[in-house]
């Protein structure tokens, strides 16, 4: 029997309509291979059959030669659209038309117990194999692969990721199938199928040769893994000899957090962080400070070499532990020394760009890193604040008012998280709020130099919409300067 014929035309009963499909270059033997073992839609078809049958063909097979077979061809064709369908039909034709008996049988049974019909996941993932990527397709119908086909049609089916991603990517199957051996529960992790897939290509392995790699092993995939992130990473350090000394006196297994990190980064950090690390005084704390919480590795380091400055108001109030311990570091001061330089630049111009912008200073003393409370608990501190004592028509005294100013590095540093509930977010989310009221949480020295006798731990202290300033230095990590004040009530807090 031929397994091609040019034109097959199939009459399909749905209900009560009868559909006439034409499907170019489809084989019938094929159709019946492809359909077989499909029992739902048989059954339902069959019971609403005429008895001289209902399909017809154009070729040598008549209806009632084959009851039973033309009745599992059509139940599995009967989703079919003549017009979606011819295309991907076709290319499925051309491509297992190199396939045997037995393999074609394989695919099948596969497709059978997947429900049957292209018109499941596994039937998507067949149609993608026709389409150039017929070496996969003869290797999922070789018979090393006929136990592994029924596990591959059940993660299609219950991983809609994993569908997707090998969909997108049908060489992964040879990753699946390399997990499925060594590490079963992660054959679905898309992760784990990049990593192994890209292992492969990388060094020109075959699965046969990778998987025998990982299961001679000792500990097995998870070993191998830790294994290869190391040897990949000190491969990536060639050009950072402290980093990659370091590297390679770290356990790939108690350490295996911090390689995974390291080799996060991109080249441009690799090269800041093997400065630091060959640093006479302070690369032994940034290593220890690292293998103890590998996660300051982003968190902390890394957010410090973004934007130093901008940390400088956030671990005054932060009570993050981790934070507290890199900051009592001479590392923490090192790269804090220019930022610290320009706010302690712009206590000494604060007033006078101020009043150049326009702001009334007259009876105010300044007081910088005023220490508050907001009402929600949370403390503040202001680098520069004016306070100035206010009275009413008696001249009896009213209240504390306060002009605040506070320095950021550039438009894109962000205020503190107690910054923005204490104070941004109140005037922000409530544009008919006048004021806030703040508590003086502690007396200091630059209080007392400010000559400011009367204030008390305590005291309660006004700060009005329009008496929020953020003054922004030019951004340059070397030498910032004063570059310009922004009112916050004139930028609605944003």
């Amino acid at each position: 029997m031929k397994k091609t014929i040019s034109i097959i035309s199939l009459i399909i009963i749905t209900g009560l309509q009868a559909q006439s499909i034409d499907i170019a270059s489809i084989g019938k033997e094929l159709a019946f291979k492809l359909t077989r073992g499909v029992s739902a839609n048989f059954a339902y078809m069959n019971s609403n059959l005429p008895q001289e049958g209902f399909v017809t063909q154009q070729g040598d097979v008549k209806p009632h030669e084959s009851p039973e077979v033309s009745g599992r061809a059509a139940a599995g064709i009967s989703a079919f659209d003549n017009v979606t369908d011819a295309q991907p039909l076709t290319k499925i034709n051309k491509a297992f038309s190199h396939l045997d008996n037995a393999g074609l049988n394989r695919i099948n049974t596969a497709l059978g117990k997947a429900g049957g019909g292209i018109h499941t996941e596994f039937g998507e993932l067949l149609v993608k194999l026709s389409e150039g990527n017929t070496q996969i397709l003869a290797q999922i119908a070789g018979s090393s692969w006929e136990q592994k086909l029924t596990k591959l049609t059940t993660d299609l089916a219950n991983a809609p990721p994993f569908k997707t991603r090998l969909l997108q990517k049908p060489e992964l199957i040879g990753a699946w199938g390399v997990l499925d051996d060594v590490s079963p529960s992660l054959r679905k992790n898309i992760d784990e199928l990049d990593f192994i897939d890209n292992h492969l290509t990388t060094n020109n392995k075959t699965v046969s040769q990778l998987k025998a790699e990982i299961q001679n092993t000792p500990g097995g995939y998870s070993a191998w893994k830790l294994a290869e992130a190391r040897s990949n990473l000190l491969t990536k350090l060639d050009d950072f000899t402290a980093l990659k000394t370091w590297v390679s006196e770290l356990d790939e297994v108690v350490d295996a957090n911090l390689i995974s990190k390291l080799d996060d980064l991109d080249a441009l950090y690799l090269e800041k962080l093997n400065t630091d690390i060959a640093h006479n005084i302070y690369g032994v704390e940034i290593k220890a400070l690292l293998k103890e919480s590998p996660d300051d590795l982003t968190n902390i380091w890394k957010a410090l070499k973004d934007n130093p400055y901008a940390k400088l108001d956030f671990v005054e109030e932060t009570t993050d532990p981790r934070w507290l311990k890199w900051k009592d570091r001479e590392f923490f001061r090192a790269v804090m020394q220019k930022g610290m330089k320009f706010n302690d630049n712009m206590r000494g111009i604060i007033k006078n760009k101020l009043e150049q912008y326009g702001v009334d200073l007259s009876g105010f003393k300044q007081i910088d890193e005023f220490h508050l409370i907001g009402e929600n608990g949370k403390k503040i501190i202001m680098d520069n604040a004016f306070v100035k004592r206010i009275f009413d028509a008696f001249g009896e005294f009213d209240y504390y008012k306060v002009i605040y100013n506070d320095n950021k590095f550039s438009n894109l540093s962000d205020w503190t998280p107690n910054q923005k509930t204490e104070i941004i977010h109140y005037f922000k989310n409530d544009a008919d709020k006048e004021f806030i009221t703040l508590e003086i949480r502690t007396i200091t020295d630059k209080m007392r130099k400010a000559g400011i006798q009367e204030l008390k731990q305590g005291d309660r202290i006004r700060l009005y919409r329009q008496d929020v300033y953020k003054t922004l230095s030019n951004g340059d990590n070397y030498n910032p300067v004063f570059q310009k004040i922004i009112n916050m009530n004139a930028v609605n807090f944003k």
